[in-house]
């Protein structure tokens, strides 16, 4: 079987370089896509919950956070909350991570579900990062609310998305649905132009 390279859902839109305003000699901003990805949802009942995480953990090295609005890992491995008994494991697409979950969740009623080419995951770093993301939700993101490792679903610029604080630079990486993943990067490049901002 020949392996299709993923193309990135943001095609022409995705420009390297500076943009915005140029009064900063420094950008407030850094904007950048990860792709491409392998991310798959766990779903379980209430009552099978403590054995799926159990399961993920055996399966794939991290067991799920048991907090609502939290995630767990690093870049190479991510676990996000997503809802009551649901997650969303994120990890390289190097990594094949529904294989392992698939042969490790059998018998426990769990639904595993690859989401990895409906989702794409941009990347916003900078001083100004909490500021532009205020522009298009409602949700609070001051640091004592939406703190590192905080994670939320949420309406970003009218999409749909999962907004995730990863660290106090600060660094927040937004995944959305292929299909406004361009809608949204647009969106978030005219709410970056007035502090300066870098495409890498």
């Amino acid at each position: 079987m020949v392996e299709i390279e993923r193309a990135s859902p943001l095609g022409a839109a995705r420009v390297p370089g500076h943009h915005g305003t140029e009064v900063a000699r420094t950008p407030g901003l850094v904007l950048s896509e990860r792709h491409p990805l392998s991310m798959v949802q766990v779903e379980s009942d209430s009552d099978r919950a403590a054995r799926v995480i159990e399961a993920v953990a055996g399966s794939i090295g991290l067991a799920p956070p048991a907090d609502p609005g939290r995630f767990v890992g690093d870049d190479a491995l991510a676990i996000h909350w997503i809802g009551p008994n649901r997650w969303l494991a994120v990890a390289p697409a190097t990594r094949d991570l529904e294989g392992p979950l698939r042969a490790g969740l059998t018998g426990t009623g769990a639904a595993v579900v690859d989401l990895s080419h409906g989702r794409t995951a941009i990347r916003l770093t900078g001083r100004m990062v909490r500021e532009v993301l205020a522009k298009g939700t409602g949700i609070d993101l001051h640091h004592g609310a939406f703190a590192p490792k905080a994670t939320a679903q949420t309406a970003l610029f009218h999409v749909a998305v999962l907004i995730a604080c990863l660290d106090d630079r600060p660094a927040f990486e937004i995944h959305a649905p292929r299909g406004f993943a361009r809608s949204l990067w647009e969106s978030l490049g005219d709410a970056c132009a007035e502090y300066g901002y870098r495409v890498l």
